[in-house]
């Protein structure tokens, strides 16, 4: 199925401004605040992906990069990732941010908290007006929960989708409240 291209950005401003945005979205979740690292890489002409981590990253293994949250035994990745379009313009396809659960081996993680916002999914594709907006996968949750696109800005859509500056706004948002209602209540609830 064909994307539909609705947020635009130009290669340039992608390099130098999306990074900084980025970290100022995460710097509240992450537990080394604004210092943490976003890595740009150009996948095969096909794509162009800026992912998260706690370091400078080699590779284009960018699903697999961690950074830290302020939660311990919790950890993050964040990505997102830019089709060419024309010239040097590319458009959003996604923004993921997930949150994991380190297992007791330290080795494994579970996915725990999904931020989803799949921005050129086409209006005719299954679930569209679930998955443009931002929304929520519940994988800690029995069946449905995990697999359901619980959406965060349905009522005011086209307004978070109509640039790259509204989807931040939305995004902060829920970010926020993934910190608060989420993140915060599980320091409270580990510190117990």
């Amino acid at each position: 199925m064909a994307h539909t291209p609705r947020i635009t950005s130009s290669i340039n401003d992608l390099n130098a401004l999306r990074g900084s945005q980025i970290i100022n979205l995460l710097k509240g979740v992450a537990s080394r605040g604004n210092k943490i690292f976003c890595n740009n890489r150009s996948i095969g002409g096909r794509a162009f992906v800026i992912s998260v981590s706690d370091s400078v990253e080699t590779g284009n293994e960018f699903t697999t990069w961690r950074f830290k949250t302020y939660v311990s035994q919790f950890h993050a990745m964040y990505y997102e990732k830019w089709i060419p379009l024309e010239n040097d313009i590319y458009f959003l396809e996604r923004a993921y941010l997930h949150i994991y659960k380190t297992k007791q081996t330290k080795f494994e993680e579970e996915e725990y908290i999904l931020l989803h916002c799949d921005v050129s999914e086409p209006d005719d594709a299954e679930h569209a007006k679930y998955k443009q907006s931002p929304h929520l996968h519940i994988k800690s949750a029995e069946h449905p929960l995990p697999h359901a696109h619980i959406a965060l800005n349905n009522c005011d859509l086209n307004t978070t989708l109509s640039s790259l500056d509204n989807l931040n706004i939305a995004l902060q948002k829920s970010i926020e409240m993934i910190d608060n209602q989420v993140l915060l209540e599980l320091t409270n609830f580990i510190d117990q």
